[in-house]
C-alpha cells in the first residue's frame, strides 16, 4: 500500500512539473527555428531554390557585400545603415524587407513610404479574424504572379502612391489597404512587405503564403535583365552592420544617392554625365547649407542631470503606475515580472544591491538552487525584460515588438516556477 502511495505521489509531481514547466522556445522569426513563428521552413525554401548561394547570417559587413548580391531582411530590431543600403541597391544590389511594427521604418522613409493600420473590418478574414486579414495579389509585377490569396497577421499597412503595390487588403470601409510595395532603385530594386509573419512556418501551409515567399526569393536572386545574382543573404532581428558598401567619397556618394532619387522618378537610369551634374548640384546646395549654418550660435542644452525626470521612469510606486499605466503596458508588465523575480533573488541570497540579470542567474547557478533548464528558461525572461526596460528608458518604444497575452503569461509561469524553488526550503522549514 505505502509503495503505490509512493508511485502515485511522484506521478502526481511528474505531472505537475510537465504541465508548470515553461516550455523553451525559440525568438520569433528565428531562421533556425521550427516553431510555429519561425522561419525554419522559409530557410528550407530558400536553400532549395538557391542552395549554398543563399545564407543566413548574424551580421553585415558592407565591405564583403557585392552588387550582384541581395538582401532578405525580417523585423529588424537595430538602426539600419540607410546609406549603405540605399547605396548597394543603385549598384544593382536588391533588398527584400519583411517589417510590421520593427525598426525598418527609416528605410522606409527613403522612398516615402508610411505605415498605416490594417483595414478594421476587411472584406475577407482567417477564422472571423480581422487581425488576420486575406490579402489579393494586385498587378502584373513578378511578386504578385499565382499567389492567389495571402494570409496576414497582425499586419501594417503602407502608404505610397508612386510606387508599384503587388499585394493589397481588401476593406469594406473604404480603399484597400497595401501590404506590398516593390521599387526600381537605379540598376537595383526594394521590396518591402509589411508583415514580418506572413512567410513565417506556421503560414506556409496556405498556398498563397508559399507562392509569396517565392516570388520574393526568385525576385531577390535575379538581377534587373533577368540574369541570376551572386548571393541572397538573411538576417533577421538584433544583427550586427560594419563596413561601407563600395567607394565612400563623398562624389561616389551623392552619385549613387542622385540615381536612387532619380530612379524613383520614372523608368530608366541616369548615364554618368547627368549623374555628375546632379552630384555637382547637390555639392553646391551641401557648400550653401554648410555656410548659412556656420554663423549661428550653438544651443544652448539643459544638462541632463537637471531635467526633470518622467514620473514613468522614476523608482517607486508612483513611478511603476505611471509605467504601467502607460501606452507600453504590456511590455511594462513583463519587465514588471523580471524586476520582481531579480528582486526576490536579492532577498533569497541576501544581495546589495539588486543583482543584474546575469548576475542573478550566475549566482543562482553557483548556489545550485535552480536546474538547468528553470535557470535557462530564467536567463531568456531576463534578458527580454532587460531589452524592453532599456528600450522603454530610451524612448524608442517601437522597437519594443509586439508583447502578447501568451508571451506574459509564459514569464508568469517561469517567475512561478522560480520563486516555488527558491522558497522550498522555507515551505518545508515552516511545515516541521
Amino acid at each position: 500500500m505505502a509503495r503505490a502511495w509512493a508511485k502515485a505521489y511522484v506521478a502526481t509531481w511528474v505531472l505537475a512539473v510537465i504541465l508548470v514547466s515553461p516550455r523553451a522556445r525559440a525568438e520569433a522569426f528565428d531562421p533556425y527555428s521550427e516553431d510555429w513563428e519561425g522561419y525554419a521552413d522559409f530557410v528550407s525554401l530558400a536553400h532549395l531554390k538557391m542552395g549554398d548561394a543563399f545564407i543566413v547570417e548574424s551580421s553585415l559587413n558592407f565591405n564583403e557585400i557585392r552588387a550582384d548580391d541581395a538582401l532578405i531582411i525580417v523585423y529588424p530590431t537595430v538602426r539600419l545603415d540607410d546609406d549603405n543600403i540605399g547605396m548597394f541597391m543603385s549598384a544593382g544590389g536588391r533588398v527584400v524587407l519583411l517589417d510590421d511594427f520593427g525598426t525598418g521604418e527609416s528605410l522606409l522613409r527613403r522612398f516615402g513610404i508610411k505605415r498605416v493600420s490594417t483595414p478594421l473590418r476587411p472584406e475577407e478574414d482567417l477564422r472571423d479574424n480581422p487581425e488576420l486579414p486575406i490579402g489579393d495579389p494586385v498587378g502584373s509585377h513578378p511578386l504578385a504572379v499565382g499567389i492567389g490569396r495571402v494570409v496576414t497577421n497582425h499586419a501594417s499597412g503602407l502608404e505610397e502612391t508612386s510606387l508599384t503595390r503587388f499585394l493589397e487588403i481588401p476593406s469594406l470601409d473604404g480603399p484597400p489597404v497595401v501590404v506590398g510595395l516593390v521599387a526600381a532603385v537605379s540598376r537595383g530594386g526594394f521590396a518591402v512587405v509589411g508583415d514580418a509573419s506572413s512567410v513565417m512556418n506556421s503560414m506556409l501551409r496556405y498556398p498563397g503564403n508559399k507562392r509569396l515567399a517565392e516570388n520574393l526569393i526568385a525576385w531577390s536572386s535575379r538581377t534587373r535583365d533577368g540574369k541570376r545574382s551572386g548571393r541572397l543573404l538573411f538576417v533577421h532581428g538584433d544583427f550586427h552592420e560594419s563596413g561601407a558598401f563600395g567607394d565612400s567619397s563623398p562624389l561616389a556618394r551623392a552619385t549613387r544617392e542622385a540615381q536612387a532619387a532619380a530612379s524613383l522618378w520614372g523608368p530608366g537610369t541616369l548615364g554618368a554625365r547627368e549623374a555628375h551634374v546632379l552630384a555637382a548640384v547637390a555639392g553646391l546646395l551641401l557648400v550653401i547649407w554648410i555656410g548659412s549654418r556656420a554663423g549661428r550660435t550653438y544651443r544652448i542644452v539643459r544638462p541632463r542631470l537637471t531635467r526633470p525626470v518622467p514620473p514613468a521612469l522614476q523608482g517607486g510606486s508612483a513611478g511603476r503606475a505611471a509605467a504601467l499605466a502607460g501606452k507600453t503596458n504590456r511590455g511594462r508588465a513583463l519587465v514588471e515580472i523580471g524586476k520582481a523575480i531579480e528582486d526576490d533573488v536579492a532577498l533569497t541570497l541576501g544581495l546589495d544591491p539588486t543583482p543584474g540579470p546575469d548576475d542573478a542567474v550566475g549566482r543562482l547557478e553557483t548556489a545550485g538552487l535552480l536546474d538547468r533548464g528553470s535557470l535557462e528558461a530564467l536567463r531568456r525572461l531576463l534578458s527580454r525584460t532587460a531589452q524592453i526596460d532599456t528600450l522603454t528608458s530610451a524612448g524608442r518604444v517601437e522597437a519594443v515588438g509586439r508583447v502578447r497575452d501568451a508571451e506574459i503569461l509564459a514569464a508568469a509561469k517561469v517567475m512561478e516556477n522560480v520563486l516555488d524553488k527558491l522558497h522550498a526550503d522555507e515551505r518545508k522549514g515552516r511545515a516541521a
